[in-house]
This record gives structure tokens, sequence and C-alpha cells, in this order.
């Protein structure tokens, strides 16, 4: 056997890191993604053309290239893929059950309740009228989303009944399974849950508080570490996720889990069986940790139990760079940016000529920055240098 190959399953832009991660242990890489030219496509040692949903191609490649493990990381797309794939090759992996439960909302949902967690009430619905009775019935406003998505895709709040239909029809084409949720829109502040699971103990990595896009969308233009909350809502936020993490079944590997912290309690949004995109695991967590939870994660793939250290504490802040709408003619003061001391990366997703229109997922955010610090208002002060260095001219 060729013991040195993992699988990565799609090879976006924060597929990147995990490649490097992987080759840094001295592991051959080898991507799936429908796209030869995704961004980590170049970073890996082979390259297979398969979408990250198709068990048979990817069983296919996994076989072929007699690998040891098969992965998905940042992202929920490969999930379910990766542990059907770890099934069928006798590899290491989460379980397929598992692995359905975190990335579908309504077996997430059924899976928590009756395992004693807070959620919101909920209903899942296949057409506009199901999705109006939902409403009519759980009580405006309301959160309309696909059970199946990730990023905010589809996802809108809604306080008008006669806007349901519309708002049923943005998230069901989200939805591969053509389902959406119709659910109770809390109100309070939004977290996240960082943590890593062995089989001996839940280490929390993490606790954020997020600032969220204006409605009718549903995306985080902020996150910052950890959240203020009180050492109650701290320790409330610690044993639901506790609770979530058993509910659902995750055996090993990073957690990242959404919740609202309301004056009733602290509620489940959603749980995923990866670490946070956006650079969180790969960047801001090592830097406000001193634990590398993508390099545990591959580890973990591999049979090697990694052990989980926190061996600093600094401040941590993730803040998405938005652009108005328009065209893209110039990005300067990047490198001088990157240069400020605290500042770990910062960067744009689009270029001079490329055309920037409303804002509705995370997915169409333009550009982010991770920040580490020793306080609130170090964070501050940097996130205000940086920003004073970057010019984006638009017309």
């Amino acid at each position: 056997m060729n013991s040195d190959s993992v699988l990565l399953l799609t090879a976006g832009y924060w597929q990147i890191p995990v490649v490097r991660s992987a080759r840094a242990l001295g592991l051959r890489v080898v991507v799936t993604d429908l796209r030869p030219d995704a961004p980590a496509v170049a970073e890996a040692d082979e390259y297979v053309q398969a979408d990250a949903s198709d068990v048979d191609a990817v069983t296919k490649a996994a076989q072929f290239h007699d690998v040891v493990a098969v992965v998905a990381e940042q992202t929920d797309v490969g999930v379910a893929t990766a542990a059907a794939v770890a099934e069928r090759c006798n590899l290491r992996g989460i379980g397929l059950e598992t692995a359905q439960r975190v990335t579908n909302k309504r077996l997430m949902r059924d899976a928590c309740a009756a395992g004693g967690v807070p959620v919101p009430r909920y209903r899942c619905v296949r057409n506009a009228a199901e999705a109006v009775d939902a409403a009519r019935d759980i009580g405006l406003p309301v959160v309309v989303k696909p059970t199946d998505s990730q990023s905010s895709k589809g996802v809108a709040k809604v306080w008008n009944i006669a806007d349901v239909p519309l708002w049923f029809s943005y998230a069901v084409r989200e939805s591969r399974e053509r389902k959406v949720l119709v659910e109770q829109m809390l109100s309070g502040v939004e977290s996240s849950v960082e943590a890593y699971v062995t089989p001996d103990a839940i280490t929390v990595l993490g606790i954020s508080e997020k600032t969220k896009s204006p409605p009718p969308y549903s995306f985080d233009t902020r996150l910052i570490y950890p959240a203020s909350f009180s050492p109650e809502v701290v320790a409330e936020l610690r044993r639901v996720n506790d609770l979530v993490i058993r509910a659902v079944g995750i055996p090993f590997g990073i957690t990242h889990a959404e919740y609202i912290v309301t004056p009733q309690g602290v509620y489940l949004l959603e749980v995923a069986a990866r670490g946070c995109g956006a650079g969180v695991a790969s960047t801001l967590i090592p830097a406000m940790t001193g634990f590398d939870p993508i390099r545990a994660r591959l580890l973990d793939a591999i049979g090697q139990q990694p052990h989980v250290l926190l061996s600093t504490q600094h401040y941590g802040l993730l803040e998405f760079l938005m652009l108005p709408p328009g065209e893209v003619v110039a990005i300067t003061g990047l490198e001088a940016a990157r240069a400020i001391p605290g500042v770990l990366s910062v960067d744009y997703f689009v270029r001079p000529g490329d055309r920037i229109a409303d804002i509705r997922n995370g997915a169409e955010r333009p550009g982010y920055c991770h920040i580490v610090g020793e306080s609130y208002a170090s964070l501050d002060r940097t996130l205000s240098q940086l920003k004073s260095c970057l010019t984006v001219t638009m017309r």
C-alpha cells in the first residue's frame, strides 16, 4: 500500500491550507474537484476530476490512488461522500449516518431535539403552500433556509406572510434535495463554538460573537474571539455544545457549531463536522490557541490520535471586507496591510474588472482579514490601521 496518500474532497481557496498542512506532515495529497483550475489543485500532488457528491467516482479515485484517508474539510459539500467512501474502503471516518445528520439541517434538528438540545421551532416543506402554512403555524417572523446548503446560501429572514413564497423559491434553488426549512426567528446574539473531539474529551477551541448582515439575508460580517458573554452564558454554550456533538454522534475531529444566545437561553442553529471556514480553523484558531486543528484532523484521519493542548490565549478577529455594488477598478495597499503587526492575513477575492453585485450570502463576500491581539482594543486598533492602508477604487 502507498501508505502516505490522502484524498481531499474539493479544491477551493480554503482547501489550500489543508493541502499545505498535509504535505508538511509528509503526506501525498490527491484532490478531487470538478474544476481543473480550482485554487488548491496547483498545491496538490495529484488531481482527479470528480464531483464531491459522486460517491462512486470518489471511491474509484480512493482505490486507484490506494489512499489511507479520505477527508472533507472546510466545506460540507463532501462530508457525506467522505464518510461513505471511508466505509466502502475500510478507512477511518465519522460514519455515514452522522455525516448525513451534520449536513442536512432537518436530520440535524430532529436528532438534536431528540437529544434534549434547544432548537427553534421548525418545519420541513416541499412547496410554497406548505411554507406559508408553516410560517403561519410557527408565527412570523421566520427564517427560510435550504435543508442542505452552507455559507448562508438561500437563507432569508421573512416578516410578511405574502413574502414567504418568494423566499421559499430563493431557498429551494440552493437545496440539492429540493426541501426547505421554515423555522422560528429567535432574537439574540449569534455565536459559534469551535471544538475538537477525541475519545476522551470535547475541547472548546474558541467561542465567537458574531455580527450579521442586514436582513433579509443572514450571513456573517464579523467574528470576534472570545465572545463578551457572561461566564454563565459561556458555561451554557459549552454545555449545549457537548449535548449537540453527542446528539449527532460526531466521534472525532473538528466541530463548528452555531448558536443564538437569547434571553430564554442558548439555541442551536447548526453544527458541522469540519472546521469553520474562511480561515478560522486554518489560520485564526492556531494563532489564538497554539493548537492547529487542521493538522490534528489529518493526523486523526490516518489513525494517529492528536494531543489537544491549548498553549496561548490571544484575542482574534475575522472581519469580512465588504464593497459596494459596481466594477472594481484597482486594489492597493494589501502588502502594507499584511505587514502590520497582528495581521495574520488579508486579501480580496475580486480583481480589477470584476463586478460586485448586492451580497446575499457568505460565498459572495469579496474580502477578509484575520487579526490577533491581546485585547478587544488592540484588535480594533489593528483593524483601523489595516483599513487605512487599503484602497479599493470602484466605478
